[in-house]
């Protein structure tokens, strides 16, 4: 789980730095979490351009850490097993508890949540 979390905050720096208005100023993790960039920008198309493709890259980054945090434990019929799945969330939760002031921790905690809400409901 930890090299999940690892691979999932590497690939959100490099969107933090690579969609960023100001090369001075990296965007933050609630930035991209929430889909939006807080600096202002005096080009409006490369501010929206950036926002799109910030948001574009962190689904996409969100999927992978997803379906990664779900595993592939599967049952005797195929399918994952829902206590397989909710130990893997636990774990995920735990990791991102430990590495909370780390880039990446916060929003790590919010997917293994999302994931734990998909099983139960």
């Amino acid at each position: 789980m930890v090299t999940i979390l690892e691979h999932y905050a590497r690939e959100l720096e490099i969107i933090s730095s690579s969609r960023c208005v100001l090369a001075s100023q990296p965007l933050s993790e609630e930035e991209i979490v929430a889909g939006s960039i807080v600096a202002s920008c005096p080009q409006y198309r490369m501010r929206k351009g950036n926002i799109a493709a910030m948001r574009r890259e962190s689904t996409d980054l969100c999927v992978m850490a997803r379906d990664a945090i779900k595993g592939a434990h599967l049952d005797g019929d195929g399918e994952q097993s829902d206590i397989s799945v909710l130990r893997r969330v636990w774990n995920a939760w735990k990791i991102s508890i430990a590495c909370e002031g780390s880039f990446g921790g916060k929003s790590f905690g919010l997917l293994a949540c999302n994931v734990a809400f998909e099983v139960l409901g």
